[in-house]
């Protein structure tokens, strides 16, 4: 099955602060690394309200919880629960009140056995003052230690369960305002020459007020230290760039405004793409992205969710989180997801912490979405650029619904009708999707030809989700301007997107395809203009649809006729070919496009054209004679520039016009010959019919005088120039009818 997001719930409502205009969930609601999806417990620090563990399943509910002062705003958790056993959880939290900071430490043990989710028993707490907010908190893997990165840059360790602050460790120059911030596993990064003891890294990406360039610092946790093991400077042209580090070695730079993603390669922060995301972010609203597998990314904007292969810069996914009613009014920001590796079946399973925001309810819903990751592989992508992918929503909003006029009469409003067929539109852009990338053809060309015949989106989808497929008949598989319902050209150019490709794609492949919604298209008057340029290229590899697209599709171009008369071996499609281009297109116009394909190939190495094939096949079917006046120019010469690239050839041309002038002489003068024998016997004959008064001649005069003309005609036939010196006598040449004798000379 094939990556996709699926059963989104609600974990907790959240404070009204959430609503602010200005806030950002990642501000107020800051979630432990979720090390174990399997776990099912999740650990939550909102500020102004409480620090808090959730369970997930059966029913979402909290089963822990610690107040903080509503003017405390968290930066910053982590969470030590050893092997997952909940007998004694450490908690360490970064808060900044006013313009105090601090790291508060908590031990919360469970009472019994028995009450596993209890709140009560043993709890401990310290505070421990800080002089910037920390950003990032981290157990070691004893959990004897608390490794911490504070907003400067700086770093610190802090032994579990004292109240006193060490000295802080920093190196370089202190940045003022920090863009990014990350505790990387040292399983997953790759390129990182360290010690192999390190239990993971810190990325910090800043910036000092007085550069333009973004300082990268990377710091090894590596036995109760912070080392600081790379600082470097990346230049960067976006002004507000939201990072992000994907494993195994790629830091990619987010530009809302510009909608655009920049990957950089790990450590060595070369530029390696960038990748339009055009399709994805919204015009207004907040854009948020985290990391859920090995190159591929989540990426949130308005009420929408995406996922998206970084590799192969493709959308795999993608969710809505809300009802189109309700898309308006909310926006969704991802806050943080259980990151697995997404190589097999047992390790591509994960979910989103996701924080959704409706301004019109004045609500927002902390919620859980699952994840299939896919197995990152290229065919389970093949189709979903993110270029396809910007094009289908750019066109989708240009979508127009046109009810039909007894619909508007009988709801006397045509602005609802309009809404319910584009709904109706969408909906069975939906379904046809989903019944494409299934493979599902038979229900796809059922629903889609139904649909375009006048049945509703309920009865095709019904139809086309019974086991038995309603066929399509052979009538239905064609336009029909009296019956066929009438939909914006935009729906059309959907469909054909989506069976097609884009029009800069290769070919299709030589394998099934719904056929019967590829042969209405081809008849229909609103097949897209950039598609037909490139339709024949594109069926290649189906006669029967290329035929459908020669005899119906609108606009294709003459070029692109005449150079399907240099490769197709099919004879019908060659004559149907042949008869559209007498009909459609001047004998002017081929005459140009030719000399334009010929010199085309020639020039630039492209696909060969060859006119001397087209002529010798239209010669062999004996069909098509009118358009060799086509190829050829006002000079009377064949149009196969083939032969004038060079003397040689030119000369070959030109002995091959002597051989078939000399040719025609000679025929032309035996023709004459022969007429002028038939004349002579058949005044011969009637001279006897008059001698014996009217009598039948007899059949052995008759004989006699054409034998006598036959001995004539075979003695006047060698006139060619090789028997012209062979010395023939004055008599026999005088019976040699006078006729004049001229010579094409090039």
């Amino acid at each position: 099955m094939s990556a996709n997001f699926s059963d989104n719930f609600i974990i907790a409502s959240l404070p009204r602060q959430a609503l602010l205009a200005d806030s950002s969930a990642s501000k107020f609601c800051v979630a432990s690394p979720l090390a174990n999806e399997a776990y099912g417990k999740i650990d939550l620090a909102i500020s102004g309200s409480f620090i808090a563990t959730y369970i997930q399943r059966p029913t979402p509910r909290m089963v822990w919880s610690e107040a903080i002062a509503p003017q405390a705003k968290v930066t910053s958790i982590a969470v030590y629960n050893k092997d997952f056993s909940d007998e004694q959880v450490n908690f360490a939290v970064g808060i900044t009140e006013r313009k105090k900071s601090c790291v508060r430490l908590i031990t919360r043990r469970k009472a019994s056995s028995e009450d596993l989710d209890s709140a009560s028993g043993d709890q401990k707490s310290f505070v421990i003052p800080t002089e910037k907010p920390a950003v990032e908190l981290r157990f070691s893997k004893d959990g004897e230690v608390v490794f911490c990165l504070f907003q400067d840059s700086t770093t610190a360790v802090i032994p579990f369960g004292t109240d006193i602050m060490p000295e802080l460790e920093y190196s370089g120059d202190l940045l003022k305002q920090s863009y990014f911030h990350s505790f990387l596993d040292a399983r997953l990064v790759g390129g990182i020459n360290s010690d192999t003891s390190a239990e993971g890294f810190f990325l910090y990406v800043g910036k000092n007020s007085r550069g333009s360039s973004f300082d990268v610092k990377l710091y090894a946790l590596v036995d109760r230290e912070c080392l600081e093991i790379l600082s470097t400077d990346l230049q960067i042209e976006i002004a507000k760039p939201k990072f992000l580090f994907n494993a195994p070695g790629t830091l990619i730079a987010l530009d809302e405004e510009g909608k655009t993603m920049q990957t950089y390669t790990f450590p060595s922060l070369k530029p390696r793409k960038s990748i339009d995301l055009r399709g994805i972010i919204a015009k207004n609203g907040e854009v948020s992205v985290v990391s859920v597998a090995p190159n591929r990314i989540a990426i949130s904007s308005g009420s929408s969710v995406f996922l998206v292969d970084v590799l192969h810069e493709a959308v795999m996914a993608s969710y809505e989180m809300v009802s189109p009613a309700k898309a308006e009014f909310t926006t969704v920001e991802l806050i943080e997801s259980a990151f697995v590796k997404g190589n097999s079946q047992s390790s591509k399973n994960t979910f989103l912490l996701v924080v959704v925001k409706n301004s019109r309810d004045n609500t927002a819903t902390l919620q859980n979405l699952k994840v299939d990751v896919g197995l990152g592989r290229l065919r389970d992508v093949l189709g979903n650029s993110t270029l396809k992918f910007n094009r289908e929503r750019s066109l989708k909003s240009q979508l127009n619904g046109i009810p039909r006029v007894m619909d508007v009469i009988k709801s006397n409003s045509f602005e609802s009708e309009e809404a319910v067929n584009k709904s109706e539109l969408l909906g069975l852009l939906e379904y046809l999707s989903k019944t494409y990338k299934e493979g599902n053809y038979e229900s796809f060309d059922s629903a889609f030809v139904s649909f375009m015949k006048g049945e509703s989106l309920a009865t095709v989808s019904q139809n086309g989700n019974a086991k038995k497929v309603k066929k399509v008949n052979n009538f239905s598989r064609v336009y029909e301007i009296d019956h066929d319902r009438v939909v914006d050209h935009t729906f059309v150019h959907l469909v054909v997107d989506m069976l097609l490709g884009s029009p800069t794609s290769e070919a299709l492949e030589a394998e099934s395809v719904p056929i019967e919604s590829l042969t209405y298209l081809l008849t229909h008057p609103l097949f897209p203009t950039d598609y037909a340029k490139v339709v024949l290229k594109k069926l290649a590899a189906y006669p029967i649809l290329t035929r459908q697209a020669v005899v119906t599709c609108p606009n294709i171009p003459c070029i692109d006729l005449i150079h399907e008369l240099s490769v197709i071996d099919n004879d019908d499609i060659f004559k149907d070919v042949l008869i559209r281009l007498v009909e459609e297109f001047s004998s002017d116009r081929i005459t140009q496009e030719t000399i334009r394909l010929s010199n085309t190939a020639s020039e630039t190495g492209g696909p060969s054209f060859d006119l001397d094939k087209i002529i010798r096949k239209i010669i062999k079917l004996n069909f098509g004679f009118e358009i060799l006046n086509s190829f050829i120019d006002s000079n009377g010469l064949i149009l196969s520039l083939q032969y004038s690239s060079d003397a040689d050839r030119l000369s070959k041309l030109l002995s091959r016009v002597d051989k078939q002038v000399d040719s025609l002489v000679s025929d032309s003068q035996l023709l004459t010959i022969v007429n002028k024998c038939i004349h002579a016997v058949s005044l011969e004959a009637k001279k006897s019919r008059k001698k014996k008064n009217g009598l039948p001649v007899e059949e052995d005069n008759i004989s006699a005088v054409l034998d006598q003309a036959k001995i004539r005609v075979d003695s006047m036939l060698p006139i060619t120039e090789a028997s012209a010196g062979r010395g023939r006598d004055d008599e026999l040449l005088k019976k040699v009818p006078v006729y004049s004798l001229e010579r094409l000379t090039l």
